[in-house]
């Protein structure tokens, strides 16, 4: 009997020992349940400083030579010699190719006779007069000397006719293009271009212009003064400074654009016409504004947005932007430039993340 109770006894213990640890456990678990371990997330913050912004405004645009002209024979004949080709420079007045006219040949020696006819007949009247006035009259004198000179004027006319028989270069630059070969007949460019067919195309290339098309939105900073610079694909690294020469003062209705036109020295000769530029113009200077990167704002519909880390805890502050550019972004209220701004990871950190900072560079 004895031993049974004892036996009872050590099996209602055990039941006890049991309960108790089932126990603790539950309560184990809610607590573990209740208060999960907080995560830190690390973040890199900056903060804003102050710099000078530039505001620019890179346009497209087509090199064109400074002066650029088709040369036309004045008078008509057949191609004689022609002295230049393609990519030949040449001088002003320099000649470019000679034309060959038979029928003004034999019109400059009939006048040039006839001429010399004239003045001898009025050189015998003016001494007739001179030693004998009663023998000829005054009148057939000056009626001598005005057949005589006349005759000189049909003469010195023709003589300037043949000298455009020569073809010279109208400025100094390049022929880019060359039409004709000795031997063909060539058109005098008086008449129609359809049959004036040109000889050569020359173009000045110690200058050349630009031209492009200014949003309406930009017009307002174009002006004589506006700094440019240019580049172009072939001649990568290098840069060329402009000067806005002159603009249209009126917008293209069709593309609410206006063109302005730039000149480029260009002594070396390297920028060639039809080449594609990219043109900036420095429209505004605005000197010591609060900035921060890009990567630092967000940007929704309404508002732009910062994360500021505060005590270890983040919170999103409403700024006010004014100007961006491709790496700056002007912040006009809304910080006074001591906060620590989370420059990246906006989408792994929320308003109320703990976090622990390391500081970045701009």
């Amino acid at each position: 009997m004895k031993s049974t109770r004892t036996l009872v006894l050590s099996i209602l213990g055990v039941m006890v020992a049991f309960g108790a640890a089932a126990v603790l456990s539950s309560r184990s678990s809610e607590v573990s349940v209740s208060a999960p371990a907080e995560t830190i997330e690390s973040v890199i913050v900056v903060r804003a400083h102050r710099e000078d912004l530039t505001r620019t405004l890179t346009l497209p645009g087509d090199i064109k030579p400074l002066q650029e002209v088709s040369v036309h024979a004045k008078v008509s004949g057949y191609l004689k010699a022609i002295h230049v080709d393609r990519g030949d420079w040449v001088k002003a007045h320099e000649p470019l190719a000679q034309l060959e006219i038979p029928e003004m040949d034999r019109e400059y020696h009939r006048l040039e006779s006839d001429m010399i006819m004239k003045r001898r007949i009025y050189q015998r009247l003016a001494d007739i007069h001179r030693e004998n006035p009663d023998l000829i009259a005054l009148e057939e004198v000056e009626l001598g000397q005005t057949e005589f000179e006349m005759a000189k004027d049909s003469l010195d006319e023709l003589s300037i006719m043949m000298a455009y028989a020569t073809i010279r270069a109208p400025f100094d630059g390049v022929v880019t293009t060359r039409y004709v070969h000795p031997g063909a007949l060539i058109q005098a460019g008086t008449t129609s271009q359809a049959n004036g067919m040109p000889l050569v195309t020359i173009m000045d290339l110690d200058r050349v212009r630009i031209i492009v098309a200014i949003p309406e939105s930009d017009v307002a900073w174009i002006t004589q003064t506006t700094p440019v610079s240019i580049t172009v694909d072939a001649w990568s690294g290098k840069e060329w400074t402009g000067r806005v020469t002159r603009y249209a003062h009126a917008l293209n209705p069709d593309t609410r654009t206006m063109p302005t036109e730039i000149e480029v020295s260009n002594p070396d000769h390297v920028l060639y016409p039809g080449m594609y530029a990219h043109v900036t113009f420095t429209l505004q200077t605005m000197d010591n504004r609060l900035v921060l990167p890009r990567q630092a704002v967000l940007k929704t519909p309404t508002t732009r947005e910062l994360l500021v880390v505060d005590n270890e805890r983040v919170k999103a502050v409403v700024v006010q932007t004014g100007y961006e550019d491709e790496r700056w972004v002007e912040i006009t209220e809304g910080l006074t430039g001591e906060e620590r701004i989370i420059l990246q990871d906006h989408q792994r950190i929320r308003p109320g993340d703990r976090v622990t900072v390391r500081e970045g560079t701009n």
